[in-house]
């Protein structure tokens, strides 16, 4: 398991999504799962390469009350059963395979003043965001929050969720 990258938290159901790639062991997200009491939901990916997504955090965030995914990256076989799982508790905003490419799914709550829910993302991610995308985020987020972050992202194969560590 590479850090917080190959497993993404539902902290509110107690999910832990992982996407199987050279970079992310099924035995190890169990194991990860069974330490914090959490359900594994485990899938395939498959890049516009055809190889798999190296980080499940690149295909997808979930916050409190809204998910990203990029769905078309994940096989068909697995697709359906993460959405449904996915919209049993949020809202779903879908992004393309170009946007995965732009970070969008590379992206995690954050708190604010007054304990308000804010979205952090990358200015790239952020401008890879159609109008509606971004409307349907807001209606759950005060705030988007965006900085450039060009050089992670183009040498680090990384974005703005890959920078913050979440303490609870």
């Amino acid at each position: 398991l590479e850090s917080t990258a190959s497993i993404v938290s539902d902290r509110v159901n107690k999910v832990g999504y992982s996407a199987l790639s050279p970079r992310t062991d099924r035995e190890l997200a169990k194991k990860w799962c069974d330490f914090v009491h959490y359900d594994l939901e485990v899938f395939h990916t498959k890049s516009h390469t055809g190889a798999p997504v190296y980080h499940t955090d690149c295909v997808m965030w979930v916050g409190t009350t809204l998910a990203g995914v990029c769905s078309e990256a994940i096989v068909e076989e697995d697709r359906g059963r993460v959405l449904d799982r996915l919209k049993d508790s949020h809202a779903v905003v879908e992004f393309t395979m170009d946007q995965l490419a732009s970070f969008c799914g590379n992206a995690l709550e954050v708190r604010g003043a007054n304990n308000r829910p804010m979205l952090a993302m990358s200015e790239k991610a952020y401008k890879a965001l159609t109008p509606h995308q971004e409307d349907l985020i807001l209606e759950h987020f005060d705030k988007i929050i965006h900085a450039p972050l060009n050089t992670l992202e183009k040498y680090g194969g990384g974005s703005a969720r890959c920078m913050l560590m979440e303490l609870f």
